[in-house]
């Protein structure tokens, strides 16, 4: 679904990082659009009891654990 950023690297990136800590992931790094992918990020982190953000502009996707 995911190439080069899967929802579940993302999440064990997430695990690696200090709070506070984003990830910054390339928009046409993704194969899907960048509305699914926080829809599966919404749907793994809730199932998984994770707390996370998302933002983005025209280049990026940025994704980090809140406090």
């Amino acid at each position: 679904m995911f190439t080069s950023h899967s929802i579940a690297q993302i999440l064990s990136d997430l695990d690696n990082m200090k709070p506070g800590a984003a990830i910054r992931i390339p928009l046409a790094s993704l194969d899907e659009s960048k509305e699914n992918v926080r829809s599966a990020l919404n749907r793994a982190t809730r199932k998984g009891g994770s707390n996370v953000a998302t933002a983005s502009d025209d280049e990026y996707l940025y994704v980090w654990n809140k406090e």
